[in-house]
């Protein structure tokens, strides 16, 4: 009788998923060895399709004109420019997203210098970024109410806007340990960030 309730209870119990990160670190800069690569990622088991995102059901706003690099990646990308939105202002930043035409890829984007991309999957309703000694951002699905991020032995708690994120690294730290995304339900997706060393 008692195992079948411990059954139930962990049945019932909100998912805590686990995915690793890694992150190539280049030198610093001016230190005459840089490899150009600012950072990279790739996805462990559990990626899934992209969530549909609910900053795309509001009205668009003038704050939703993507800025011109963004813009220039977007022609490029074929993405439908119509339908951008800023996800999140803070600290500096701006984090865009748009469909792309082929109706199968978000694209995404931060700026200023942040770069941009096109992706076809989430890992557990996130797409976390790092960039090593700057900062860590993201987009979210929905649920996502709140996102902590391990930096030393600290937790820092990222701003949280409409579908992302987005946490200034302090001075002097190259990389967070982890970054923890929870939903309204009580999960949690845990990325943990493995140190890669440039190609040579």
């Amino acid at each position: 009788m008692l195992a079948a309730a411990v059954a139930a209870l962990l049945l019932a119990a909100p998912p805590t998923t686990r995915d690793v990160l890694p992150v190539v670190v280049p030198p610093p800069a001016g230190s005459g060895t840089s490899s150009g690569v600012d950072y990279q990622y790739t996805w462990g088991p559990g990626a899934g399709p992209i969530p549909h995102l609910a900053v795309f059901d509001r009205r668009r706003r003038a704050t939703d004109a993507l800025p011109r690099p963004a813009r220039a990646f977007a022609r490029f990308s074929q993405g439908d420019v119509a339908h951008a939105r800023r996800l999140l202002n803070a600290g500096g930043a701006s984090i865009y997203a748009w469909p792309a035409k082929s109706g199968s890829e978000l694209c995404v984007a931060r700026e200023p210098r942040g770069g941009a991309t096109c992706v076809r999957s989430f890992a557990h309703g996130a797409y976390p970024q790092v960039e090593p000694r700057l900062s860590v951002w993201g987009v979210v699905d929905d649920d996502a109410v709140r996102v902590d991020v391990t930096v030393g032995r600290g937790v820092l708690h990222a701003k949280l806007g409409q579908n992302a994120f987005f946490l200034a690294l302090p001075h002097g730290a190259v990389l967070p340990s982890r970054i923890v995304v929870s939903e309204r339900d009580g999960a949690r997706h845990i990325y943990v960030i493995k140190r890669l060393r440039p190609a040579r």
